[in-house]
């Protein structure tokens, strides 16, 4: 589940071996991100270090979410 405080918005994301899929509809979540828009975004596209961000749950997930997803600039 990510939360913007600043906009209200939410998405619900499932991670899936077959892809990932969004919702704005959603329930009880595994994990909660939740901060300002623009700092959730630089999250996601791994372009931040979380500092400016609240988890809740199993922050686990954003390790992998970190490890197979997002912008990547190294050539490895």
């Amino acid at each position: 589940h990510v939360h913007s405080d600043d906009t209200g918005d939410n998405w619900y994301m499932t991670i899936a071996p077959l892809g990932i899929s969004a919702s704005r509809d959603g329930g009880q979540a595994d994990l909660t991100l939740s901060g300002a828009a623009a700092d959730l975004y630089l999250a996601l596209w791994n372009r931040g270090d979380d500092t400016a961000i609240t988890t809740r749950g199993d922050r686990q997930i954003l390790q992998v979410w970190h490890r197979h997803t997002g912008v990547r600039w190294d050539l490895d």
